[in-house]
């Protein structure tokens, strides 16, 4: 992503993780992996700690419970449909 993007792609996040320092390093050092692994680690610990964070995440799980329901209500409902519709043999 180019960094011309970056501050519009910013407003598409629910929580945004920016890790500071990184920049050192090149995007295949392999050779820093695991610095590299620990340092945005430590960035998204920081911002998991955050209230605001998990009030997001908490919107997100009661989002997908809520879909379940209904994705489930609508497979009872088209079952209840066809379990009632008149089969060919009966006409």
């Amino acid at each position: 992503m180019s960094n011309s993007n970056t501050v519009f792609d910013k407003t598409y996040c629910d929580i945004l993780i920016e890790t500071k320092g990184l920049e050192k390093f090149s995007m295949f050092d392999l050779h820093n992996q695991k610095t590299i692994i620990e340092h945005g680690y430590n960035f998204a610990a920081m911002k998991m700690s955050e209230k605001e964070s998990w009030q997001v995440v908490k919107k997100c799980h009661r989002h997908y419970e809520l879909t379940e329901k209904v994705r489930a209500q609508i497979k009872r409902l088209r079952l209840a449909k066809r379990d009632n519709s008149p089969n060919k043999q009966d006409l």
